[in-house]
């Protein structure tokens, strides 16, 4: 992980491509890697391969389905590599199981595997490039993007999938609400912890925190309000330490994270300009889980073109009605668990009734 990617150049790119494809994250690699070998695609992405994100690295049944096709190697999962969950709800002092099995990862070591799998499929791709400006015309869309020097590219269809803080999005859809996640990772002490945890407290972020172990280590993380995010981590430690020994932390991170607040955010994007993954809205309300709508939304969008690229749009529209049922669900899901009335009784409602243990979570 320790090498940097080589790329082509800007220079070196042709003047127009069938598709040109935005961020080169679980999204953008796997639309790339399900894409026919017919068409001219480009991939671009603002930072160098291999990189890294903050994140819980968390693969829920949907992407476990997905990864256990491609034959995934052990050097992107950590240990314990199955995770079962617990809530811990400050707010209403309950300590909680649910029958959950996620598969653990390390999210860089798991992006730079998806972008391995498409190295040698018939693409170029450009790193540490910027996108200056978008223009559609009626036979498609004219780029304008920079590294180390500026270019003009036409392409017949572009795809956002650079997340949270897309630019693609922004030329076809409203904005959405957003957080900041801040993520620590301290060494394994006295605790050996072997569960995810969850955690709610609406004195910290109406959103959701995390602790997950990570073989010598564990993360906590938190999606936390913009304005007042670095106080109200420094609250989470400092609730954390009365139940968890905190060292010395020994890397942070900080990302942003989107959240859709209604249907009206979920945007697959318009004419020929198509969002997948995070750009589009496709992440969960309530716990922040993107990677597997990333997955599922990036190989609708490579069907749809794959089998109509003259009229792919109502396909890519129709293949994730599911999709976006599913989002919806969540957003319901979210609204219940950012009031510690209704909280409660979901969190009761969805764990082990036989494991009733409760901590004194230090309110």
């Amino acid at each position: 992980m320790s090498d940097y990617v080589n790329t082509t150049t800007l220079g070196q790119t042709s003047n127009q491509y069938d598709i040109v494809v935005v961020g080169a994250g679980p999204a953008g690699c796997f639309l790339v890697k399900n894409l026919s070998r017919d068409y001219r695609i480009l991939l671009i992405d603002r930072s160098l391969i291999p990189r890294t994100k903050p994140c819980g690295g968390m693969l829920v049944e949907e992407s476990q389905e997905i990864i256990n096709k491609l034959d995934p190697p052990d050097y992107i999962f950590v240990n314990p590599k199955e995770l079962n969950l617990a809530y811990m709800d400050y707010d209403n002092n309950l300590w909680k199981y649910a029958d959950r099995k996620f598969l653990n990862v390390f999210r860089g070591p798991f992006d730079y595997w998806l972008f391995r799998l498409i190295e040698k499929k018939h693409h170029d791709f450009v790193s540490h490039t910027e996108l200056l400006d978008v223009e559609v015309k009626p036979d498609g869309v004219i780029l304008k993007l920079k590294n180390e020097t500026v270019k003009q590219i036409k392409t017949k269809y572009l795809v956002g999938a650079d997340g949270a803080r897309s630019i693609i999005r922004r030329s076809v859809a409203a904005p959405l609400k957003q957080y900041l996640t801040i993520q620590k990772t301290y060494q394994m002490n006295d605790r050996k912890l072997d569960k995810a945890i969850f955690i709610f407290g609406n004195k910290i972020t109406d959103f959701y925190s995390w602790v997950i172990p990570k073989q010598l280590y564990f993360v906590v993380g938190s999606a936390l309000p913009i304005q007042d995010a670095n106080r109200k981590f420094n609250l989470l430690e400092k609730m954390l330490s009365k139940t968890i020994k905190l060292s010395r932390n020994i890397e942070i991170e900080a990302a942003l994270l989107s959240r859709p607040q209604s249907k009206n955010d979920i945007s697959l994007g318009k004419d020929n300009i198509f969002l997948v993954g995070e750009a589009a809205g496709m992440v969960s309300s309530s716990f922040g889980e993107g990677i597997s709508f990333a997955l599922r939304s990036s190989q609708n969008l490579a069907k749809a073109l794959n089998e109509d690229f003259e009229s792919p749009r109502s396909n890519y529209n129709a293949i994730c009605s599911p999709l976006i049922e599913e989002l919806c669900n969540k957003i319901k899901k979210a609204e219940l668990l950012s009031n510690p009335k209704t909280r409660v009784d979901f969190l009761k409602s969805n764990s082990n009734s036989d494991n009733p243990e409760e901590l004194s979570l230090g309110k």
